[in-house]
């Protein structure tokens, strides 16, 4: 069921961790805001998720984050 790569999974965490903040999420990862946040369309495509948040939700259901 956790069909997300390590990769991905490390993009939202990061993005939690920085509460939202995609410059510092982007910062943190070492990549651009820009490419961050086609990391994270790539992600909701994946997931079916309409929104980041919904993205986020779907991984803390499903234990991939914490």
């Amino acid at each position: 069921e956790n069909f997300l790569t390590p990769l991905e999974v490390k993009r939202l965490q990061m993005l939690i961790k920085h509460r939202g903040n995609l410059k510092k999420a982007a910062e943190a990862s070492c990549v651009s805001v820009h490419t961050f946040k086609n990391e994270l369309a790539w992600i909701r495509a994946k997931l079916g998720a309409r929104t980041t948040l919904e993205a986020v939700i779907w991984a803390f259901q499903k234990g991939v984050v914490q």
